[in-house]
């Protein structure tokens, strides 16, 4: 087996530091662990985002306006907390240890605000937008160490794209003061790379806002529906309105094996692709049936009113 068979090649360290190996790593072991923790957190997030709003109405007697804005208000803070485990995941613990012993702290050097690392390679950059590009890119600054400047994180190869941020790597002689190297003059290709990388996430995270406004309706407008609706399904029970988001797991659960089986061996013969579709295009897709899904809404809600 060829040796760039071995690893996972998409990132992935051991509890070493080291390239993963696909043989070794993760596999249904780790599976009922991850799963679980998934069950009982999206448990927890989701019977209070769908209560929410009937609570909000009925219990403190806000207006539908007021109580969708709240909800959603509390929607993003659940989604902004997140970011302080990442912080703690990337600067100390690690993804698995912050997972699953997050009250533990496990003291490290930390790696550094990445946003300092982000606003040294634009101020480095925007000094050297005289200075000309070396046509070898290997003559790019770069730590000669096996990791990266941040401890525990590898390094990452120079692409092409974004080449003016390149210039934040190249080394003049004001960027050495008494032997020490001035970040906010020059920065590793490692630095410039994880700017690189977040631009070109950009748009794509654009989108996602997108998606965002019209995936918050099903815990929020969807419910106050609800409450408008006859539940009954026999004299003595009735569907809580609450529960109406239910469907959306249920059509996950109907469309997963119908895209698996059917779709993607469909899409796998037109486009060549080993997965049928591209990760970009499936976003592309799925965006296009919120749309089309946001306007049927409306639609029927206008003919109603």
């Amino acid at each position: 087996m060829a040796e760039e068979d071995v690893y996972t090649k998409d990132g992935t360290t051991d509890f070493c530091n080291k390239p993963a190996i696909k043989k070794k790593t993760g596999t249904w072991k780790a599976c009922p662990y991850i799963l679980g923790n998934e069950c009982c957190e999206r448990l927890a997030y989701y019977g209070i985002n769908t209560n929410l709003v009937n609570y909000l109405k009925y219990q403190l007697n806000q207006r539908n306006v007021v109580a969708v804005n709240n909800v959603t208000n509390w929607s993003g803070t659940c989604y902004v907390t997140p970011l302080l485990g990442a912080f703690l995941a990337d600067a100390y613990l690690g993804r698995y240890w912050t997972i699953a012993v997050f009250s533990i702290i496990y003291v490290f050097k930390p790696g550094g605000s990445p946003i300092t690392r982000i606003f040294q390679v634009m101020v480095a950059s925007f000094r050297k937008f005289r200075v000309q590009l070396p046509n070898d890119k290997s003559l790019l600054y770069e730590i000669s160490d096996e990791e990266s400047a941040v401890k525990g994180s590898r390094k990452l190869d120079h692409t092409e794209q974004l080449s003016f941020l390149d210039k934040a790597a190249v080394e003049t002689k004001p960027d050495r003061i008494k032997g020490t190297v001035n970040p906010w003059r020059l920065c590793t290709v490692t630095q410039v790379e994880e700017l690189k990388s977040i631009i070109r996430l950009l748009p794509i995270w654009a989108t996602g806002i997108i998606f965002s406004a019209v995936y918050s309706q099903m815990g929020t407008l969807f419910v106050l529906q609800g409450n408008t609706m006859d539940l009954h399904i026999t004299q003595s029970f009735q569907i809580p309105s609450a529960s109406l988001s239910l469907f959306d797991t249920l059509s996950v659960i109907f469309w997963v094996p119908i895209y698996d089986r059917v779709i993607v061996p469909l899409a796998r013969k037109l486009t060549g692709h080993k997965n049928g579709f591209t990760q970009l295009q499936r976003i592309a897709i799925g965006l296009a049936i919120s749309i089309l899904a946001m306007l049927c809404s409306g639609t029927l809600t206008s003919n109603f009113n």
